[in-house]
């Protein structure tokens, strides 16, 4: 595969020419054409584009990050391909995970494993794949990581995740984000214990904010904190190499709709803008707390990477009033409408007035309403429509409830389109059931 090294600013939007809409100048409805609906369609250009404004970003303030694509956003084979020739390293989250990394021609060097636990299983892939970096979050997964990194006699490469305490414990996101990680008051025992073992190297700290962050003031605070625990580290003898902001930075598509709520930072309205922002903050801080500018910079983006490089194309099965029933559903868009407001175009564009229209999925789920509130020129049954925004936490999340897994289709740069993954057939689906007679004897 090849990508470009344009930024996603220079990867042109969706956009109308003469009533139909095109993506990176090429006519959505002419190129497909000939494929069944649903369908998500991806574009490599966006991808590559738009790690390569994070990655500018950071570079105009000064520092060379590391950016770790990751990987449970969107896992699909072709996908981790294009990150990994944009030069992205990975954070993989289970260990099928990490063997579709592997095929996709990662280095086990340049990924990261993290879960809420590790257990002895996980231990021993890591160890015996030597995986460049283990995220811990407990004394229990130190002691499963030591024991398999002993038996194999090998060292293993650590960070810390330090529990987020910025959200109120009281609220829900709150209460369920604090279940994760060290707390910051345990972090120096714990770096302790793992700069003590002859099998475990601290390499690193890390932490992770929340998702769909509006500006840096998390990032800012979070940034204070991990150098706070870097610089006492420091004065124990325990070098940190690297601090890691983890996610959170948001997909442009996000920054577009919520421009009028972000910080007032300059540029803060785009990738290489939230990136320069975040650099900034990390130089500034590291100043004031008198550590090393050698110390090294990790992201983990997820959302911003892949979230507005889908589509997905579905068919207007029927209209009743303003409602209009889709092919696709919910399932294929795996949070709710009032989190993510995607945008939904027409692939014809009429000339009629737009109208407030409803749109709802294909199941009799009473919350299968895709977008309550769109403005569209009253399609007709068998129209296109093109969801956007829908390469983040959807291919992962899509389940059979009321259908089977759509198909995937990727733009590549070259403007051609290729399939990445075929439509879950019925032979398919029922191959992996098991009927109550299979077990009579």
């Amino acid at each position: 595969m090849t990508t470009t090294p344009s930024e996603a600013a220079d990867v042109p939007e969706l956009a109308f020419v003469d009533g139909r809409l095109h993506w990176h100048g090429i006519d959505v409805a002419a190129i497909t054409a000939n494929l069944s609906t649903p369908f998500f369609l991806i574009s490599e250009a966006r991808i590559a584009g738009n790690i390569a404004s994070i990655r500018n970003g950071f570079h105009e303030a000064g520092l060379d990050a590391t950016i770790r694509y990751c990987a449970k956003t969107n896992c699909e084979l072709a996908v981790l391909e294009i990150t990994r020739e944009a030069g992205t390293d990975l954070l993989v989250a289970h260990i099928d995970e990490g063997e579709i990394a592997l095929r996709a021609g990662f280095s086990p060097r340049s990924l990261a494993f993290q879960k809420p636990v590790l257990t002895s299983a996980d231990a021993r892939w890591v160890v015996s794949n030597e995986i460049g970096m283990v995220h811990v979050a407990s004394s229990s997964d130190v002691e499963r990581l030591e024991h398999a990194a002993a038996e194999a006699r090998s060292v293993v490469p650590v960070s810390i995740r330090v529990r987020d305490e910025l959200a109120p414990a009281f609220t829900p996101l709150g209460f369920f984000t604090r279940r994760l990680g060290i707390a910051s008051r345990e972090t120096v025992r714990l770096a302790r214990r793992i700069a003590g073992s002859e099998w475990l190297e601290l390499r690193a700290l890390n932490c992770y904010i929340g998702t769909h962050q509006g500006g840096t003031a998390k990032f800012a605070k979070a940034i204070d904190l991990l150098c706070k625990l870097v610089a006492t580290l420091a004065n124990e003898g325990i070098p940190i190499h690297e601090i890691n902001l983890g996610g959170g930075i948001p997909s442009p598509g996000t920054m577009k709709r919520n421009r009028g709520r972000v910080a007032p930072t300059s540029g803060i309205g785009s990738l290489r803008g939230f990136a320069h922002a975040l650099g900034t903050l990390c130089l500034e801080t590291m100043r004031r707390h008198e550590i090393t500018p050698t110390l090294k910079i990790a992201v983990e983006p997820g959302r911003a990477i892949v979230g507005d490089a889908a589509l997905v194309v579905t068919r207007v099965d029927g209209v009743t009033g303003r409602w209009l029933y889709l092919d696709a559903s919910r399932n294929f868009l795996g949070e709710s409408p009032l989190f993510i407001r995607r945008r939904t175009l027409p692939l014809m564009k009429p000339a009629a007035r737009e109208r407030l229209h409803f749109l709802s999925g294909r199941t009799l789920n009473t919350l299968d309403v895709i977008d309550p509130f769109r403005k569209l020129a009253s399609p007709l049954e068998g129209d296109l429509l093109a969801i956007a925004d829908a390469g983040a936490y959807t291919l992962g999340r899509v389940t059979r409830y009321a259908g089977l897994t759509p198909a995937v289709h990727l733009l590549r740069s070259s403007g051609t389109l290729v399939p990445i993954r075929d439509a879950e057939t019925f032979e398919e689906m029922l191959r992996a059931m098991r009927s109550i007679s299979d077990d009579d004897s």
